[in-house]
């Protein structure tokens, strides 16, 4: 289970997955408010856990097991709001 903080980093670069062909440490950053090194330091644990395949300087690509997981918390995060 993702802690809540890493569940955002998910979320935003499911969402970004859909809005650009690209998804960088930067467009995250800037769209959560947080430092380009935070950003880095959740996606380092996402990818051991599985959820995306990041290296450095690359773009983010979101796993299946990602994909499933970022389309739940958007619907979950849709129906709190």
């Amino acid at each position: 289970m993702l802690s809540p903080s890493l569940e955002d980093y998910l979320e935003e670069a499911y969402r970004l997955s859909f809005l650009k062909n690209r998804v960088r440490v930067g467009s995250i950053a800037q769209r959560l408010n947080v430092s380009a090194p935070s950003v880095v330091k959740a996606l380092k644990k996402l990818h051991e856990e599985g959820y995306m395949i990041y290296t450095r300087y690359a773009d983010i690509k979101l796993t299946d097991r990602g994909i499933r997981l970022g389309e739940l918390l958007v619907r979950r995060n849709t129906m709190l709001q």
